[in-house]
C-alpha cells in the first residue's frame, strides 16, 4: 500500500517521476572484467612502462648536461693561451729549416689550425715543402722530413 492510499489522506496529484538515462554512463556491450592475475599484469606493464620513461628522461638531462660541460671545457681551452712555432724570416720552398729561422708566439688554443707545431725541437732538420713567409705559423703541411 502507498503513502497516498492510505486512509484519510488524499490521493497525491504528482505525476510518477521517469528515471533520466545519463548518457555515456551506461557501458554499451559486453561488460568487462578482468581477474586478478590479468590486473597483476597490467600493472606491472604500466609500471614498467612509466619506469622506461623516467630512466629516458634522465639520461636526456645527464646527456644535455655532459653536452654543456664540454661547451664549457671547450670555452675554457679557447680563451687558454699555448705557443705557436712561426717563420722567424722567409724560407724558401725545399729549403732545410733550423732554429734560427724559426720564433714562437702564444696565441689562444681555439683559434690553432690542425697540426700547428708548439715546438721549435719537433721541426729542425725539416725541409719546406713550398716557400713560407715570415710570421707564418708553421703547420705540419708546410714541412717534409
Amino acid at each position: 500500500m502507498s503513502r497516498s492510499d492510505e486512509p484519510g489522506k488524499e490521493p497525491s496529484k504528482k505525476k510518477p517521476v521517469k528515471p533520466v538515462k545519463a548518457r555515456g554512463l551506461k557501458p554499451k556491450g559486453k561488460k568487462i572484467s578482468i581477474n586478478k592475475t590479468q590486473a597483476f599484469w597490467i600493472g606491472n606493464v604500466i609500471g614498467l612502462t612509466v619506469l622506461v620513461g623516467v630512466i629516458a628522461f634522465t639520461n636526456q638531462k645527464r646527456e644535455v648536461e655532459s653536452i654543456a660541460l664540454q661547451k664549457a671545457q671547450e670555452q675554457k681551452e679557447a680563451n687558454t693561451m699555448a705557443p705557436v712555432v712561426i717563420a722567424k724570416r722567409d724560407i724558401q720552398a725545399k729549403q732545410a729549416i733550423n732554429a734560427a729561422d724559426l720564433s714562437t708566439k702564444q696565441v689562444k688554443f681555439g683559434t690553432m689550425a690542425f697540426g700547428t707545431i708548439t715546438s721549435v725541437k719537433d721541426i729542425s732538420g725539416q725541409h719546406a715543402l713550398k716557400a713560407i713567409k715570415k710570421g707564418t705559423v708553421i703547420t705540419s703541411s708546410l714541412l717534409s722530413d
